[in-house]
Order: C-alpha cells, then sequence, then structure tokens
C-alpha cells in the first residue's frame, strides 16, 4: 500500500461530511473523487495529503510518500498556475537534474 485511509471520519461546522471512509491507493493506480458541491471531496484529499486530520480513523501512508496539491482555491498572486504546480514537485525536478 502507498497511501490508504482506515475507517475515516470527517464533520465540518457540525456537519457530517463522510463516516467510516476506507481506501487504499497503490503505486500505478488512478483514483477519481466524484460527488455533489460540499459533500467532503476536497476534505478527503486534504486528509490523503496530511494537511487535515480526520475526526476518527486513521490515515497510513508509506514512509517517504510526498504529495503534491494546488489549492482548490488557489491564491497565487505572483506566479502562473504552472509556476505553482512546478513548485509543488520541486524535488523531483532536483533529482531528476542530478540524474
Amino acid at each position: 500500500m502507498w497511501i490508504g485511509l482506515e475507517n475515516v471520519s470527517k464533520s465540518f461546522r457540525g456537519y457530517l461530511l463522510f463516516k467510516g471512509a476506507t481506501l487504499q491507493v497503490n503505486p500505478g493506480d488512478r483514483i477519481a473523487i466524484i460527488g455533489a458541491n460540499g459533500c467532503g471531496k476536497t476534505t478527503l484529499l486534504n486528509i490523503l495529503a496530511g494537511r487535515l486530520q480526520p475526526d476518527d480513523g486513521v490515515r497510513k501512508a508509506k514512509g517517504d510518500l510526498e504529495i503534491g496539491m494546488i489549492d482548490q482555491l488557489p491564491d497565487y498572486q505572483d506566479e502562473t498556475l504552472y509556476e505553482a504546480a512546478r513548485k509543488s514537485f520541486s524535488k523531483l525536478y532536483e533529482i531528476e537534474k542530478r540524474l
């Protein structure tokens, strides 16, 4: 397993977004998170990325895992979206240069 959630729940301002969410993502997997506005898709991704803690349950990730994310509502006043995306993966670009 590369990253996963076990029995994760999260509420926001007293509103239950999801309860008992369990998923596993392995290297090479491609996933899609689909749902109505306000149902917790971004919150779920933020928990997967380690930016938010779940109310209940566990996030598990391989020790050296790094996740690059661009915010849903970005505030990148002095840079383009491309520049912001490159910054998310700056460590990978540095490794690539060394190779």
